[in-house]
């Protein structure tokens, strides 16, 4: 500032020192502002950034509400009354009257059987009753004749039963000679069966030793049939001729195939094909490609200049050069009020102007600051409609990509469909060939599956036979009663077999029966005409009751009763075929029960009437009320009967729907939550929100801004929730979801703390 520059401020303010003192006093109020806006700043960005932090916390609204832990199983739905119904008789099948999943009610007729022979064994015993009866009358005086008429009737029935046997045994023999498969197996199940029999009657009768011997001995069979039958595995004769007629219709086929392949369609067709093939493999490698990957990366380029024009170094820069010419004007004003004194009061005149210069510079670079953050936001605006623009061409080109690639795939199609068309046409040999390859893959397949299922007999044999000798020792009475039953049973079947397989056997068997019913109804006749007594007539008649009892409860049972009501779940009846084995499941669909299995773990927590809810894939998320109806008293056994060592050990359970749901069926798969504990009205919050110190278990509360530790004590628990209580919990406390972060958050910010 020069002399001529203040002898003019002189005269207008009075005096220089006033001005420079008004001078000084600008400068410091200028600096001053600056530290104490800095200062403002960096508390205001401090306090924001606390505040932010506190708002990225997730909070919930304490309330009272019921709480479980539950118990999640799996399982399967089953009936929880489910019976079944077995042939009574080796009768052919006169009808089945129900199908597999119809509804049956409790004594619905399910199946008839063919009764016309056992009908005229009623008849004939009807009479045989009769005659008794009026022998009973006329004993007195008939009774010689009786006798007479009674032995020429026992000797001809004799007679007859005789042929019938000589004829039965030929028609068995012819029957067993060459027996098949289901003969077999019968015959190996009946075998078995009488073993099993007379090893349980000679354990209830004491003998176990010799019992203990014979299935030692059938158990050994069992094993060296299984051991031969495993050894030579699937390759049989019958399989492997069976195969060579499949290798053989396959070498016809395929040297048909390859001359039908030759023809001048077939070759015109294939060329077309494997050019659409070519096409819309080209298309897809390279041609949508680079198309798509083209708009792909012009709208990564604006991404990245996005994400450049937020960054925007120039801004930075222009901020940087503002402070550094604040820092120059400070120190220049500094400067200068350090050279003057009260003799020179108006200070150095260079140091004047160094001052004016630097504040000059400050206007200049606050300017260029506000040009800078213009720029940006130009840049940035700029950006994102490039963005835009790429965003949309890259969705075009994602789209037309597709589009063409659809052609190119119906191309393909349209070309396959000639292809086959061509090839068909080429000739019905290849048809004809590939007929008899399909006939010869199924022989060879059926082959197959009879070795597979021999090896099965054989392996089921050697169960029932480890089984039998695992309980030859500890049979009961039970086990007899079950033995004579499974040999019935198993007798029924043969005889079933036989039948099945030869209707020779089936005639002279049926005559057989009749001869035999015949003589023995002569002979007792004979027997009590030879008492020539009104008591023997008795005798006789009480007798034959008995005969016609037994043929008419054969004849009731021929027709088979559903014994509940319920749905058929299986059938095996057919009619024409003999009855054998299991005919009919029938299964209550209206109560239906889960079965599942526990582990030790949880078994202990389980209990009779636990409220449970069960979902199945069928139903989706929708949950159906249920309770624990059975708990088994001790694990579940292994084949052997023993309770496994393995550390898995597990319990049998059942879980009963409380009503049913004609959605949820028979043998879908059900997962369940079982209700262990429940309490109601309590406070309840996510296991998050509860952390556990060194001062034990807490909770965090939203307070005005702050965040209080409150201390609570957990109760129930679940995969979700848990239980607290405190005395001061109130509802509608403000609490953080996530404890962890809260307490991580005061560690860093004490001031967030809450002081009472």
């Amino acid at each position: 500032m020069n002399t001529a520059n203040l002898d003019n401020i002189r005269k207008s303010d009075g005096t220089g020192r006033r001005f420079f003192k008004k001078k000084r006093v600008l400068v410091l109020s200028v600096v001053l502002i600056l530290v104490v806006w800095q200062l403002i700043s960096f508390l205001v960005t401090g306090s924001q950034r606390q505040g932010q932090a506190l708002n990225n916390l997730t909070t919930l609204q304490l309330e009272k509400q019921r709480i479980s832990r539950t118990l999640l199983l799996s399982g399967t739905v089953n009936s929880q009354n489910s019976r079944q119904v077995y042939a009574p008789s080796s009768l052919k099948v006169l009808e089945v009257l129900v199908k597999k999943g119809e509804h049956v009610s409790s004594g619905q007729v399910l199946a008839k059987l063919d009764t016309a022979d056992l009908e005229m064994d009623i008849r004939t015993a009807r009479l045989n009753l009769l005659t008794a009866m009026n022998s009973k009358e006329t004993a007195g005086i008939e009774i010689k004749n009786t006798i007479s008429t009674n032995a020429a009737s026992l000797k001809a029935a004799k007679l007859e039963l005789d042929s019938a046997q000589r004829q039965y045994k030929e028609a068995r023999r012819e029957a067993e000679s060459n027996p098949n498969a289901a003969v077999q197996t019968a015959k190996a199940e009946l075998e078995i069966a009488s073993r099993q029999y007379s090893t349980a009657k000679s354990h209830a009768e004491g003998n176990t030793g010799a019992a203990g011997l014979s299935v030692k001995t059938e158990l050994a069979v069992a094993e060296r049939t299984y051991e031969q039958l495993y050894s030579q595995g699937e390759r049989t004769e019958n399989v492997a001729t069976a195969q060579k007629e499949l290798e053989t219709a396959q070498r016809v086929y395929n040297s048909l195939q390859a001359q039908s392949d030759n023809t001048a369609a077939v070759k015109s067709a294939r060329s077309e094909l494997n050019a659409a093939v070519n096409k819309y493999t080209q298309l897809k490698q390279n041609n949508v490609s680079l198309s798509v990957r083209a708009t792909q990366n012009r709208y990564n380029t604006a991404i990245e200049a996005h994400r450049q024009a937020q960054s925007n170094p120039k801004l930075n820069q222009a901020a940087n050069d503002l402070q550094n010419a604040q820092r120059n004007y400070n120190e220049a004003v500094t400067k200068y009020e350090a050279g003057r004194s009260v003799e020179n009061p108006d200070g150095d005149p260079a140091l004047q102007e160094v001052v004016k210069q630097n504040l000059a510079i400050v206007s200049e670079k606050q300017a260029a600051v506000t040009a800078a953050t213009e720029e940006m936001k130009q840049s940035i605006k700029s950006a994102e409609e490039s963005m835009k623009s790429a965003e949309l061409e890259y969705k075009q080109s994602v789209e037309s990509s597709d589009d063409n690639l659809e052609q190119a795939r119906l191309a393909i199609e349209r070309a396959q469909i000639s292809y086959d068309s061509a090839v068909a046409a080429a000739g019905e040999g290849l048809i004809n060939s590939r007929d008899s390859l399909d006939k010869a893959q199924q022989a060879y397949d059926h082959a197959l599956k009879a070795s597979r299922d021999a090896l099965g007999t054989a392996k089921d044999t050697l169960q029932r036979a480890q089984n039998a000798y695992s309980s030859a020792v500890s049979g009961t009475q039970d086990t007899l009663t079950t033995a004579k039953d499974s040999l019935e049973r198993a007798n029924i079947n043969y005889e079933s077999a036989l039948k099945n397989q030869s209707d020779a056997y089936t005639t002279a068997n049926t005559a057989l029966q009749r001869a035999e019913n015949s003589y023995s109804s002569a002979k007792l006749s004979l027997q009590a005409s030879e008492q020539k007594t009104v008591e023997a007539a008795q005798l006789s008649i009480d007798l034959q009751q008995v005969t016609l009892d037994k043929l008419n409860k054969q004849l009731t049972d021929a027709v088979l009763l559903a014994p509940i009501s319920g749905t058929v779940t299986f059938s095996n009846s057919t009619a024409g075929q003999f009855a054998t084995g299991l005919m009919f499941v029938v299964e209550d669909a209206d109560h239906l029960t889960v079965t599942t299995t526990v582990g030790e773990s949880d078994i202990g927590v389980m209990q009779l009437g636990q409220q449970a809810v069960i979902k199945t894939d069928g139903t989706a998320e929708e949950e159906f009320k249920a309770q624990v109806g059975f708990l088994a008293s001790a694990a579940d056994k292994t084949a052997t009967g023993e309770t496994s060592g393995s550390t898995n050990v597990q319990f049998a359970a059942k879980v009963d729907l409380i009503q049913a749901d004609p959605r949820i069926r028979i043998g879908m798969n059900a997962r369940m939550n079982i209700v262990l504990q429940e309490k109601d009205n309590v406070f309840a919050v996510p296991i998050e929100a509860v952390v556990n110190d060194a001062q034990g278990e807490a909770i965090y509360v939203r307070r005005a801004d702050k965040l209080q530790k409150l201390p609570v004590a957990s109760g129930i628990q679940n995969d979700i929730l848990v239980e607290i209580t405190a005395a001061a919990l109130e509802p509608g406390m403000i609490i953080e979801a996530n404890g962890q972060a809260a307490a991580e958050l005061l560690a860093t910010s004490p001031s967030l703390r809450w002081e009472e």
